[in-house]
């Protein structure tokens, strides 16, 4: 099943709508990580290593759930905010 990104709402920065499939969540408490065919596969590495030009999530992204369940990625400034 194909999904639009933002839980079905219009994406104002015409980012690429992309559905990734065979991946693996390992949780440990309250924290999990989606684990690809190798490290760093979903973080924008390519198996050698060398970065990929996609990627799911990388270091530093910070996402808040909305009320279907959607991770909805937050930008840099607006986490700054949430610091406070």
């Amino acid at each position: 099943m194909l999904t639009k990104q933002n839980g079905g709402q219009q994406n104002r920065r015409k980012d690429k709508i992309m559905m990734w499939v065979d991946y693996t969540i390992d949780q440990v408490g309250p924290n999990f990580k989606v684990k690809g065919d190798w490290e760093g596969e979903v973080m924008g590495l390519k198996e050698d290593g060398s970065p990929k030009n996609h990627y799911l999530y990388k270091p530093g992204d910070r996402f808040i759930v909305n009320e279907s369940g959607w991770l909805c990625k937050v930008e840099a400034e607006a986490a700054k905010e949430t610091d406070r």
